[in-house]
Parts: structure tokens; sequence; C-alpha cells
């Protein structure tokens, strides 16, 4: 600084030397910055993994029932709506059926809730057998289950399906212990009986 022997005039620098000096410190640094980039897009990645799940696990809730996954009343209503407006734009009908378990009590009361659970889910798989993909099997509450029955014209097509509906039903009987399940079926129908998804219902 002070211009004295031996600093009074600049020291070359040469690239190799540089390069000698600092080529080990320099690649472990980038392989340090590799592996923490390398770490980071891992668990970045593992987090989006598990969002994805918890949000499918989210919507599965708020859409299907637990015990039999079937759709459950949320998605039958949107199902419903969407079901109204294509038949009102195609002519088609839509039938909407409420299937109440003859007798259920008597076996919750003499087998147990796991029967009784169990019941249910073959009763929900039975349903869902006969249906054509179009329509929607879904759980009302209990032993209730509800039908959307989706493009038809005669109410016959409904009727034939509802005689194939009661004997799944009749046949969901592995874990009844003995007791006959069947079931009573209510239908009405979009335009005949009602206009809109709660008079539906109430029919």
């Amino acid at each position: 600084r002070h211009h004295i022997y031996p600093y009074d005039k600049p020291e070359p620098i040469s690239l190799g030397a540089v390069i000698q000096q600092y080529l080990l410190p320099a690649f472990i640094a980038l392989a340090v910055v590799l592996l923490g980039l390398t770490i980071l897009y891992l668990r970045t990645r593992q987090l989006n993994v598990a969002l994805h799940a918890s949000r499918q696990k989210l919507s599965e809730m708020a859409h299907q029932d637990p015990l039999t996954g079937l759709p459950n009343r949320n998605l039958l209503e949107d199902r419903l709506t969407l079901a109204l407006a294509h038949a009102r734009r195609t002519g088609f009908k839509v039938a909407v059926c409420l299937a109440d378990l003859d007798g259920f009590k008597a076996i919750n009361d003499h087998l147990g809730h796991k029967a009784g659970d169990e019941v249910l889910q073959d009763v929900a798989a039975g349903i869902q057998s006969t249906l054509r993909a179009s329509d929607t099997a879904s759980r009302w509450g209990g032993d209730e289950f509800v039908l959307l029955i989706n493009d038809f014209i005669e109410a016959s097509q409904v009727e034939e399906t509802m005689k194939r509906v009661l004997a799944a039903i009749a046949h969901s009987d592995a874990h009844s212990g003995g007791y006959p399940v069947s079931a009573s079926i209510g239908v009405s129908i979009f335009p005949t009986d009602a206009l809109d998804p709660h008079t539906l219902f109430k029919q």
C-alpha cells in the first residue's frame, strides 16, 4: 500500500494458480448447493403429494358416505340438479327413488351394529350393481338409500329397474344372520310428479 518493496509492483495473477487453489473448495461448495437443491426439490415434491392426497381425502369425505363409499347427500343433490337441467334440455325424464330397508332395526338389535354395517355395505354394493353408469345410488342416511335414474322415457323402465334393485337387496343377506333383507321404495318422476328437487323428494 505504501509502495514498499516487494509490494511496490502488482503481482501477476495466474488463472491456473487461481483454479488450482480454489477448485476443490468451489467443487465442494457446488456439490453442497446441488445437494441442498435436490433435498429441497424432493421435500417439496413429497409435500405436494401429501397435499394432493389430503385434498383427495377431504373431497371424498365431503362427497362420499364413509361406510358404503356411495355418494352422500351433497353429491346426490349436485347430480340431481345437473340431471334436471339435462332433462329440461333433452325432454327425458328423471326418477328420484327412496329405498328404505324393512326390519333393519332387528338386525342391529340382535346381531349388533357391526353386522348392521356389513348388511348396509352389501345392500349398497347390490344396488350399485343393478344401475347404469349414468345413474346414481347414494346413501341418504341410516338405512335409507336414494337412487337417481336418468334419461328414460317410459315409467315402466323405472319399474323394471326397481324390481332388479329389490331382488339385489333381497340377496344382500350374507351378514344378516338369517334375518330377511328387503326394502320399500317410493318413486317420484320429473316432470310428471314435480319440477324441482325439493318437491321430488317430498313426493
